[in-house]
């Protein structure tokens, strides 16, 4: 199992920065390499998200489902229906408020890539090691989300324009 961790300090109160996090729709727009993010089933405690997005260089499509805890705003996901170059993947969003206009947000992918021959996947350009492949493309995303999120909370807190799905 693969895991990863990426967090940010960002200028904007804990309720911008968690409205962003609830509105995966809003993905593709933040996101440049989110193609798709659709809301197929959703309660105050769940949410199941059809999600196409670029890993490292191919279009891959997954379903997740997100358990919502707002009281510890915390965010946890699995995928269900699982992207074809992943075996397992997992994790949470955490969101920690350090003062009343600042919030710490973290990100956590556990993971594994699905089985293939020796680490090496036929369908992947060159046979590239699977593992290297996730490891990066997650590493980078994991990065990118945060910056994006970031960015918005703080546009968001600053009052400049109103957020759009």
């Amino acid at each position: 199992m693969h895991h990863l961790e990426h967090a940010v300090t960002i200028n904007a109160p804990i309720a911008d920065v968690w409205q962003i996090l609830l509105d995966v729709e809003g993905w593709v727009r933040l996101f440049p390499l989110t193609s798709a993010a659709r809301i197929t089933e959703s309660s105050p405690t769940h949410q199941i998200v059809a999600i196409t997005g670029d890993i490292g260089g191919q279009s891959q499509s997954w379903v997740s489902r997100r358990d919502i805890d707002e009281a510890r705003r915390v965010i946890g996901y699995h995928q269900v229906e699982t992207a074809p170059l992943m075996g397992r993947m997992g994790g949470e969003w955490r969101a920690v408020s350090t003062s009343a206009t600042t919030t710490e947000l973290t990100i956590t992918h556990d993971f594994e890539p699905a089985d293939s021959a020796g680490g090496l996947v036929a369908d992947v350009p060159g046979g590239r090691d699977l593992d290297g492949l996730l490891n990066r493309a997650l590493d980078h995303l994991g990065s990118a989300h945060l910056v994006a999120i970031k960015a918005e909370a703080e546009r968001v807190f600053a009052g400049v324009g109103s957020r759009t799905s």
